[in-house]
């Protein structure tokens, strides 16, 4: 008698680092054991520290091994980040996360199994809907989330691709059943799993949005000088030159430079920029980039002060020439 043959599922794909519910996994065939080992390593596959993923993406993208869109340290690092958060493995990010008109997207064919291993999802249906040979044809999606009673539905139809301009493009003509579950689908997770999918679209879905177009950054100094992070632990040490340098390409963008000297002068009680610690120029950098307003205003506060003091010397002077004039006569 043959002994039956056990199989087992691929890792290929990595569980949430959120510690998805056990059911997922034995549904899967994984036990609590093996739960923990898959988490354990998928920390081990992904840098903990923002240096450390700089370095990783900066040596996938020199590997020349990299899909078309992601041909630069920052843009693998964003699709790094985002797989993390979904709950995939870097290599796995790296094949299914797509830029689209400087958008990251996500394929269609992945959304399933990020759902499922969000651990909401209880069931999903998929069925084809109205006659195949009219504009009524189309694919029905069904989630049942485990919290809520009533499922989520979408319908996506050939006449909801037309309407789109879609029907046309090659790969609706060709494979218009599986584009029309790609559609309904992302749609329905959306609905369903909100947290998970908020924001995140399939490639075909902003193919035609006007791309997002943002102005040229100056290059600062290289990533190896300058590390904005205030968790290092650094309270001790001067900021560095790098930090400095940025420090004052950003504020004169914005700011008078005699003004933006008095504000850190007062609000740092420091004499000169290089007196700053590295943690505070690290949160400085980080206001200048994120939050300018609260340093503009400071410095409209501190000029209306100045000029109410203008004000009185001038009032106190004249009061004085009247004294005096009067002291005369």
């Amino acid at each position: 008698m043959v002994s039956p043959i056990k199989l087992r599922i691929p890792s290929f794909l990595c569980l949430p680092s959120r510690s998805p519910p056990s059911e997922v996994l034995q549904r899967t065939g994984y036990g609590e054991a093996m739960e923990e080992e898959m988490k354990e390593k998928n920390n081990q596959l992904m840098p903990s520290t923002l240096q450390d993923k700089l370095v990783m993406a900066s040596t996938l993208v020199k590997s020349g091994l990299m899909p078309p869109g992601l041909n630069t340290p920052e843009k693998v690092l964003i699709a790094l980040q985002m797989g993390h958060e979904l709950g995939l493995k870097p290599m796995v990010s790296i094949q299914n996360i797509v830029i689209i008109n400087n958008r990251p997207t996500l394929k269609a064919d992945i959304l399933s199994a990020v759902a499922m291993n969000s651990g909401l999802i209880e069931d999903i249906k998929i069925e084809y809907i109205g006659n195949e040979h009219e504009d009524s044809f189309g694919c029905k999606v069904t989630v049942k989330r485990k919290d809520i009673a009533t499922p989520f539905t979408a319908v996506f139809t050939r006449k909801d691709a037309k309407t789109a301009g879609l029907y046309n493009k090659d790969n609706w003509r060709r494979y218009e059943k599986r584009m029309l579950k790609h559609r309904a689908m992302a749609y329905a997770l959306r609905d369903a799993v909100s947290e998970v999918f908020a924001g995140i679209y399939i490639p075909d879905e902003i193919e035609y949005v006007p791309a997002q177009h943002y102005p040229e950054i100056e290059k600062i100094t290289s990533e190896e000088e300058i590390v904005i992070d205030g968790n290092n632990n650094k309270d001790n040490n001067l900021a560095t030159d790098a930090q400095i340098k940025a420090i004052w390409t950003i504020a004169k963008k914005s700011f008078n430079e005699d003004e933006f000297e008095l504000f850190y002068q007062k609000n740092y009680a420091i004499e000169s920029i290089k007196d700053l610690t590295f943690n505070q120029a690290c949160k400085l950098i980080k206001i200048l980039q994120n939050e300018p307003h609260m340093i503009k205003e400071w410095i409209d506060e501190n000029n209306k002060v100045n000029d109410i003091s203008e004000h009185a010397l001038e009032a106190q002077n004249e009061l004085i020439d009247l004294t005096k004039s009067a002291q005369e006569v």
